[in-house]
């Protein structure tokens, strides 16, 4: 047997066998040389690091810091908000300014040739306004308002906006889930509290904490500021009507570049504003202040409505105003005649009170004091059944008042957009699964 030497082969197996040598040099070379010499074996790196280390060291900025989790006021920690310009909300359309989320973008550059360059938008439904950024709530706010107010768009940065709410048994994490990713686009910073003790003096651990420890909200964590509040012995009650006070106290120390006319809103667990109304207080100057919001009143879940149908809180005003004239007590963020935001038709957000299943409503409102005066008039009849059978039936938990029956095909306010968009996750508030009529 003959064998035939191929000279073209051998010349190929020396070229790859000088790559491979030519790139052991190069990174031998590279990894022992540093400022012009060569490290000795014992400065040389133990392990390979895709991270420097001096990144780790970033100081922390909301939505530039790639390792942060959620903030926690316990430790001494500068927080800094990150700022926006207001023309990233707009867009140029037939040579028209726009507003991108109210704007029918598409129908304006189809018909380019057909329609008039005459400073208008084509809105979207529920969006008014030479721009479209006038969303309903707020437009129908200001004719109901009958107050001479003369709205302009900020130039520069947009305002922030900053949340503060408490949790106070841990059935109300969920409502807290639905809030933060409801908001999360539109508010800046959610600063979460919840104390070591219930409003009845009995101990207990931070629930939420807990659960974000777990990587609860584990994609949103770098907009929320946990803010653990201590109660010790003494008068529960006057503690707890100061607790809003002492947790913006210990928060505004934390927050390093609050400006004057960035925007902070005091809702309930339980209460979610629209968050187009919100996103229209960020871009705009002109409106009066404080800002009340008239939520719909929601009973146990979105498919029930309190006959009274809506509650109205006042929630919100300027970071300056917040200390000037109410002295950074939150609390007091009430009785001025300011705008409303939200009517019969169109709702300034959602109030859902007692949404949970019934054991956890039960658990509720034995820790909570909203529920004494409930629980003081038929504590001896409140219990899981009885509870279901409320449900079931629509009436109220003060055993008398009916509810009125909401439906989702009909109502445009049903449910907040996040619950609406992830139904499957929130059935027990969509659909009521007591209910008698609805199994007949």
């Amino acid at each position: 047997m003959h064998f035939r030497f191929d000279q073209n082969i051998l010349l190929l197996w020396l070229f790859l066998v000088l790559q491979v040598v030519v790139v052991i040099c190069y990174l031998s070379f590279s990894s022992s040389w540093k400022d012009g010499k060569f490290m000795q074996p014992e400065e040389l790196p133990k392990s390979v690091k895709f991270v420097k280390d001096n990144d780790k060291n970033i100081v922390s900025k909301l939505g530039l810091e790639k390792y942060k989790t959620y903030y926690n006021a316990d430790i001494d920690e500068e927080i800094y908000l990150k700022s926006e310009n207001v023309e990233n909300y707009f867009t140029l359309v037939n040579n028209t300014v726009c507003f991108k989320f109210g704007t029918d973008i598409g129908y304006m550059q189809r018909n380019m040739g057909i329609l008039k360059e005459n400073g208008k938008c084509e809105c979207l439904p529920g969006y008014h306004g030479n721009d479209c950024s006038l969303p309903e709530v707020i437009w129908r706010a200001f004719i109901a308002s009958r107050q001479k107010t003369v709205i302009h768009k900020r130039i520069g940065k947009a305002r922030r906006i900053v949340h503060l709410f408490s949790i106070a048994h841990p059935a109300q994490i969920q409502q807290a889930v639905i809030k933060i990713n409801e908001l999360f686009d539109t508010v800046d910073l959610f600063i979460v509290a919840e104390a070591n003790k219930t409003e009845f003096g009995e101990s207990k651990p931070f629930y939420f904490k807990e659960k974000l420890d777990k990587g609860l909200l584990k994609s949103k964590q770098h907009k929320i500021l946990f803010s653990p509040l201590y109660i010790g012995k003494g008068n529960l009650q006057t503690k707890f009507r100061s607790e809003n006070e002492m947790i913006w106290e210990k928060s505004r120390k934390i927050v390093q570049n609050f400006r004057d006319d960035d925007l902070f809103i005091l809702f309930n667990n339980s209460e979610i504003p629209n968050p187009k109304a919100l996103l229209f207080f960020k871009l705009y100057d002109g409106f009066s202040l404080p800002i009340h919001f008239r939520l719909k009143w929601n009973v146990y879940g979105y498919y029930y409505q309190h006959p009274n149908k809506t509650k109205t809180v006042s929630t919100g005003c300027t970071i300056r105003m917040l200390s000037d004239v109410y002295k950074n007590n939150p609390n007091l963020i009430k009785g001025m005649r300011g705008l409303t935001v939200g009517d019969l038709n169109h709702y300034g957000g959602w109030l859902c009170e007692l949404c949970h299943d019934p054991n956890d409503i039960l658990n509720v409102i034995q820790t909570v004091s909203d529920f004494e005066e409930v629980l003081s008039k038929s504590s001896d009849l409140i219990n899981t059944q009885y509870l279901e059978e409320l449900i079931g039936d629509g009436i109220y938990i003060d055993g008398k008042t009916g509810l009125i029956k909401n439906s989702e095909d009909h109502d445009l306010y049903y449910s907040p957009t996040y619950v609406t968009n992830n139904s499957w996750k929130f059935d027990s508030l969509m659909f009521n699964f007591y209910s008698k009529m609805d199994y007949n």
